[in-house]
């Protein structure tokens, strides 16, 4: 149950020795964001998760209009040889690769060299008739409907076997998925596919006669001054790059491998947090790509029954509150990444984890919400109302039965989360609580004439039931 950990940010004593080359720079007057609030929580996110082993290292930083505002590492780049991690580690970016993917696209057709309407058949001419058709608009806004059961099946037996250790041809990677039916008529609905974005790394090689990694780093990335971003490549010496781990039943091992040269244009990119919130400036300023293409890359897709997609070119579309935020993340072995810009804000957060859990969105929204003091209301309760809602319940999750215990300590509602943390709780009103760090957690007590002898959790969309355990006051320890 991985997203408990992040329920009890700021409520676990901070360790400085986790923490290296902080920089922080006060707000000024009138400045909205409260950085100083934002640090207070990455400490503490990154104390908690470094301390249960749920990543070994992290790596975040914060621009305000262009200017690094904050930038951290916490934990280790590498465990075996206590290699710290700092903002120049270098980190797989994983999906992220998919925004630079589509704006290398998009330059090439600014100069001429192909056209959005062009089609996989025009650069694959052996690809099967029926997705020959698809689109390179329909491959940058995921709408392509090439299948993944085949693909994805083929992906799980090369990772299982020696086949991890190889560089795949063009020809091996789209036999994996090529021949398989269409998952839908490409425009008609919306479904993230890697798939989409290895094709467009093959035809920016088509296009540009470079191998991928050679004109994103020559053409693209080097004249933007992103030094620290690049392929990949698990040949080169890359300075200051990070091992890859995975948390499993709370302890840390090595990642399997992956040839990094095979995801190519959907997640063959390494890079560093200060690089990433360079690359936003730059991006969102107009320096990569020109007003017309940023717009079609940020712009949401339009399927052919008129829904929004909420996903533009490598980059998906949602809200914070009512901040708007441009954003993607992502996920390869033994690293995980997510990357966000507030457009009118000019904010841009960017973390990176060398460690395959999945929190990094998770951090991301934490620190977002500290900069902009978002806040859920809370309603008083007294003393009398607060113990009728003491006592544990067992809830079923999946596989499992979890206890959860709620008491009052400092005048609040609290919950112990299966013995895995502590958080205060928000009183919203009609028996429903919400966990004061996290809003996707929310407690729903079910009344009868004998008390609360049930409970509803809703958790990252889902929502379990539980049994009241005992009806006795339970006194915090």
């Amino acid at each position: 149950m991985k997203p408990i950990y992040l329920l009890f940010v700021g409520f676990f004593v901070y360790n400085p020795a986790l923490a290296f080359q902080s920089e922080i720079i006060d707000n000024k007057p009138g400045d909205p964001f409260n950085f100083e609030r934002v640090e207070q929580v990455s400490d503490s996110l990154a104390h908690l998760l470094i301390k249960d082993n749920l990543i070994t290292g992290m790596s975040i930083a914060i621009a305000e209009a262009g200017k690094v505002v904050l930038s951290k590492g916490y934990g280790l780049a590498n465990v075996e040889h206590k290699v710290q991690a700092t903002p120049e580690t270098v980190y797989r970016v994983a999906s992220i690769t998919k925004q630079f993917t589509a704006a290398v696209i998009l330059k090439l057709i600014e100069e001429g060299k192909m056209e959005i309407s062009d089609t996989l058949g025009k650069y694959f001419p052996e690809y099967p008739a029926h997705g020959a058709g698809i689109t390179i608009q329909q491959l940058l806004n995921q709408t392509s409907g090439i299948g993944s059961k085949k693909y994805n099946t083929e992906v799980e037996k090369i990772a299982a076997g020696r086949k991890a250790f190889y560089e795949l041809s063009e020809e091996e990677i789209i036999e994996m998925f090529a021949n398989a039916p269409l998952d839908f008529e490409p425009g008609e609905q919306f479904a993230y596919r890697n798939q989409n974005y290895i094709l467009l790394g093959m035809i920016i090689e088509k296009v540009s006669g470079l191998p991928y990694g050679q004109y994103l780093e020559e053409k693209f990335l080097k004249p933007l001054g992103l030094e620290q971003t690049g392929y990949c490549d698990e040949s080169r010496i890359i300075g200051s790059r990070a091992q890859g781990y995975i948390s499993a039943k709370g302890e840390i091992f090595n990642a399997p491998y992956i040839n990094m040269k095979n995801p190519g244009g959907a997640g063959g990119l390494c890079s560093t947090v200060l690089d990433l919130v360079r690359w936003n400036h730059l991006l969102y300023s107009g320096q990569v790509v020109s007003r017309e293409s940023l717009d079609q890359m940020t712009a949401s897709g339009i399927l052919e029954d008129g829904r929004p997609t909420e996903y533009g070119f490598g980059l998906k579309l949602g809200k914070l509150g009512d901040h708007r935020k441009i954003y993607h993340g992502g996920s390869i072995q033994g690293f995980n990444s997510n990357l966000e810009f507030y457009p009118e804000e000019d904010l841009s957060i960017a973390v990176m984890t060398n460690t395959g859990s999945g929190q990094d969105e998770k951090i991301s929204e934490a620190l977002a919400r500290a900069a902009f003091g978002l806040e859920i209301k809370n309603s008083e309760l007294s003393a009398a109302e607060r113990q009728k809602y003491e006592g544990s319940y067992m809830v079923k999750i999946p596989e499992k039965t979890i206890e959860i215990r709620f008491f009052s300590k400092d005048d609040q509602l609290q919950v112990d989360l299966a013995g895995q943390g502590i958080s205060p709780l928000l009183f919203q009103g009609n028996s429903r609580f919400v966990a004061e760090l996290d809003k996707n957690l929310v407690f729903t007590f079910l009344e009868e004439d004998q008390g609360f002898p049930e409970l509803t959790v809703e958790m990252q969309g889902k929502t379990f039931s539980g049994t009241r355990k005992d009806l006795t006051s339970i006194e915090d320890n």
